[in-house]
């Protein structure tokens, strides 16, 4: 008999609104009770005695593997851990049906989703660097912002499998922009910017070098770094960027958009972004509407951006249903046919997955795709915020909370991954690393922004005086050569009467010695041309 296609079916289009998203336990849609209904077996006329009957599994449907059949009860609870369990997968809003079956594929095989102790290790390690840093960090400046990553450690973990996975698919060069929580955990355990150079932005010493120092949380880097995973240089570009979010985003796609053009990149197969927004921000500031409608145009795409969301659950004070009114911060992407994975961030391995299928999505099929990693913030909005004051019961939760770094280390000892000695050697190790740090940092007498450029510019000035500037002005015959170019008709052609107008006035300019703004726009594309400029944007 073969299954009632609702059964399959339901369970993946809404089963992400009952998946375990939230790691605090509080927060639930308002159609999860809906959902509920709909998803039981009764909604579909099905009974208990039907579980053990066998039924012949549709054709849209991975969950069987190589089984053409299985008993009720074994597809639903297939069905459940893959689409009502840690991760939620949203994307039969996609109208491309090869995209449909890929993302299905990708997630309803069997055991696809299970990581080898080689990968649990290493994701052990870079949790833990990611916790021990803010740790650190909270212990030597305990009075300090530092906006830290405290609820969302996973996000190291994520962003590094995220270019590790790219840079095995032929990625060399990934910009990334983002806000001010976790920036600096990205500088230390993602660009491996030197550990002194990060500490010492702590103290209060002037830059030494051209230009005014800004906030630490601010501030970027551009690095070449050895990939292990793919045993290949990729270069790692963190944008900085002013206090105004999500400003950032136009910025480092432009930036990708023009490694592309002069890397001749064309299927942007080298160069990919990396956006990090927090949850209030993404559905709350324009420009992110803006910047993604852009995306899928000839002129402007990437080639694919992987959006992170770090959804902390609340907006500096603000409760999510105060906020939006969509259920999910990241319903913008249901608009512009983007796959959205929510998971729940105390998973770090269903997060390492999500990361994989994320970063083979952007290579296969160059489009953008959602991470969205639900979390919780452990501070204030900063450091010295006192967030029991407007979220007292959400944070009450959260102080019970253990780590998810806790959490992941009992995982991997109770399946016997590692053993203790494992444990305390390589926390014992980075302990070490962060302590020398710090007493290096103290021995600093000056810092230097050109440590935080994420587009280092040491050519720019090679050979020439910063101090003079050179000559930018248009010779008196170039400029008849621009004008006599920007008026003239092409032989044999019937030109608009109104056109005609127009280049015949520009012709009584150039005899007038006397140019309006239009005309002077076309002096300057011609003069930009004439020097060898091989592309203009407006």
């Amino acid at each position: 008999m073969k299954a009632r296609t609702p059964t399959v079916y339901e369970r993946t289009t809404i089963g992400h609104n009952l998946a375990d998203l939230d790691p605090l336990g509080i927060t639930r849609t308002s159609s999860d009770m809906a959902c509920h209904s709909e998803l039981g077996m009764e909604f579909y006329g099905f009974c208990d005695r039907d579980l053990d009957r066998e039924f012949t599994l549709p054709m849209t449907t991975f969950i069987g593997g190589e089984k053409p059949s299985l008993t009720l009860r074994e597809i639903i609870t297939r069905l459940n851990k893959i689409y009502c369990a840690r991760t939620g997968v949203e994307y039969m809003h996609l109208t491309n049906y090869e995209q449909l079956e890929w993302v299905r594929r990708r997630f309803e095989l069997p055991h696809v989703t299970q990581l080898d102790h080689y990968q649990k290790k290493t994701l052990f390690r870079r949790l833990m660097r990611s916790t021990n840093f803010e740790e650190f960090l909270a212990r030597k400046w305990p009075g300090e912002k530092r906006f830290g990553l405290d609820g969302c450690e996973v996000l190291i973990p994520a962003v590094k499998q995220l270019i590790d996975r790219s840079s095995m698919l032929g990625v060399d060069s990934v910009v990334i922009g983002m806000a001010h929580r976790g920036r600096l955990n990205i500088l230390a355990n993602v660009c491996h910017q030197p550990l002194s150079t990060i500490f010492s932005q702590f103290s209060a010493l002037e830059p030494a070098d051209e230009g005014s120092g800004d906030v630490k949380y601010h501030l970027g880097v551009c690095v070449d770094r050895f990939n292990s995973e793919s045993q290949r240089s990729v270069k790692i570009a963190v944008v900085a960027n002013p206090s105004h979010l999500e400003a950032v985003g136009p910025v480092v796609l432009g930036k990708v958009r023009a490694e592309l053009f002069y890397g001749g990149d064309v299927k942007a197969d080298r160069t990919m972004a990396i956006m990090m927004h927090g949850d209030a921000a993404l559905c709350g500031e324009g420009v992110v509407m803006e910047t993604f409608n852009l995306n899928n145009l000839k002129a402007y795409t990437v080639g694919g951006c992987i959006h992170v969301v770090i959804n902390n659950q609340v907006g500096f004070t603000t409760d999510p249903r105060s906020s939006r009114s969509s259920p999910y911060c990241t319903d913008i992407g249901r608009l512009l046919g983007c796959p959205i994975f929510h998971v729940n961030s105390d998973d770090p391995e269903a997060v390492i997955y999500v990361c994989n299928v994320a970063a083979e999505w952007r290579r296969t099929f160059k489009k953008d795709v959602i991470i969205d990693l639900v979390c919780y913030r452990r501070q204030g909005h900063n450091e010295l915020d006192e967030p029991m004051f407007t979220q007292p019961l959400m944070y009450q939760r959260i102080r019970q909370m253990k780590s998810v770094f806790t959490k992941y280390q009992q995982n991997i000892l109770d399946e016997r991954v590692v053993d203790e000695h494992f444990i305390k050697e390589e926390i014992g190790k980075y302990n070490a690393v962060l302590e020398e740090a710090y007493v290096e940092a103290q021995n600093v007498t000056c810092i230097r922004n050109r440590e935080c450029l994420d587009s280092p510019w040491d050519a720019f000035f090679m050979k020439r005086d910063p101090l003079k500037f050179s000559t930018t002005g248009v010779a008196k015959e170039q400029i008849d050569l621009i004008l006599d170019k920007f008026s003239s008709i092409p032989k044999d052609f019937n030109v608009h009467k109104g056109l005609e107008r127009i280049l015949k006035g520009r012709q009584q300019m150039r005899k007038d010695n006397s140019y309006d703004w239009a005309c002077g726009e076309a002096l300057a594309f011609g003069s930009l041309l004439l020097e060898g400029a091989s592309s203009l944007s407006l």
